[in-house]
This record gives C-alpha cells, sequence and structure tokens, in this order.
C-alpha cells in the first residue's frame, strides 16, 4: 500500500491540489449553499482527469506498466483497486477541505458585510 501511496501521490501532486482548491475557493465564491455542488463538479472532474492522465504517464514512462504486466491477473486487479481507493480517498479530503475553506471564506465576508 506504501508503494502504490508513492506512485499515486507524490508530494508535487498533494501540493498541487491544495493549491488548486485554495485558489478555487477564493476565486470561486459560493452565496447559498446549494451552489457548492454545482461550482465543485467542474473544476474538481478537470483535476481528477490531470491526475490519472499524469498517473498514465508516469507508469508509460518509467516502464512500470511493462512490470506490472508480468503479474498474475489477480495481482492486477488488486493493485488497481487499491490506487483507486487511495486516489477516491484522496480526492473526497480535497473535496471536503474546499468546502470548509469556502465556508469559512463566505461566513468571513457575510460578518464583515453585516458589521457596515
Amino acid at each position: 500500500m506504501k508503494k502504490e501511496m508513492k506512485i499515486i501521490l507524490p508530494v508535487y501532486k498533494m501540493v498541487y491540489a491544495f493549491a488548486f482548491v485554495v485558489i478555487l475557493s477564493l476565486i470561486r465564491g459560493v452565496v447559498f449553499t446549494n451552489e457548492i455542488g454545482l461550482s465543485i463538479e467542474g473544476p474538481f472532474a478537470i483535476l481528477i482527469a490531470v491526475f490519472c492522465a499524469d498517473t498514465y504517464v508516469q507508469e508509460i514512462t518509467s516502464n512500470r506498466s511493462e512490470v506490472q504486466r508480468l503479474y498474475q491477473i489477480k495481482k492486477r486487479i488488486y493493485s488497481i483497486i487499491q490506487r483507486l481507493m487511495i486516489q477516491g480517498t484522496f480526492f473526497a479530503a480535497a473535496r471536503c477541505s474546499w468546502i470548509w475553506i469556502v465556508f469559512c471564506v463566505s461566513e468571513t465576508s457575510y460578518t464583515s458585510s453585516n458589521r457596515k
């Protein structure tokens, strides 16, 4: 599992995702809570596509895909399931942090506008 995490989530991907979440929450403000889902779907779909494409490119350029082909089918399927679970957990945490940041930013702007 540790090896899969190193392959799927290197440090630069985590930093990129965190910066994406922070910048997106500052740029894309929401007024009502029902707007959160709509404002998160498109950008996170792009982020997930970029992550999966980068993982695919890394597999091809480092020749890990050639080594993967030598394994038994059960081990390959288990490896793919592990990678999907790791990425799914990471993106779920990123979405939760985005929602938390949006609530903090919108609450701060709401209280500051009410003070005037």
